[in-house]
């Protein structure tokens, strides 16, 4: 089981995510503005990120460019709306892990968790 931090300013979405990975028995910490979210990745030890792309006071790829710049190292996954190759690049360059497409199913977000924390085979 997973200690995760998620960072979506949506409640009604928060609600849902929290509600499945807790009762997948997951840990879940969850934070509504992007500064919360990068005050928690500094202080905190996540085994996962999932951030929402657009937050009330710094973006999702913003988070995860500090997070990294300042030697984060947790999986990224960033939930987002937008999906063009271009917004998929900026997020590769910033440092996320892997993308969710809003709206996403919940089965979607446990097997993208699980792509994440499974260490790929040698």
């Amino acid at each position: 089981m997973a200690k995760i931090l998620l960072v979506e300013d949506d409640v009604d979405i928060a609600d849902n995510a929290v509600l499945f990975l807790k009762f997948k028995k997951h840990t879940v910490l969850h934070v509504t503005s992007g500064l919360d979210g990068l005050e928690q990745l500094r202080y905190g030890k996540f085994d996962i990120a999932i951030l929402d792309g657009h937050l009330p006071d710094m973006d999702g790829l913003e988070v995860c460019k500090t997070y990294r710049d300042e030697g984060g190292t947790a999986p990224v996954m960033m939930a987002t709306g937008r999906s063009d190759a271009a917004d998929m690049q900026r997020g590769t360059e910033a440092g996320v892990s892997a993308y969710i497409v809003k709206p996403y199913s919940l089965t979607d977000l446990e097997k993208n968790i699980e792509k994440l924390l499974t260490p790929a085979a040698i």
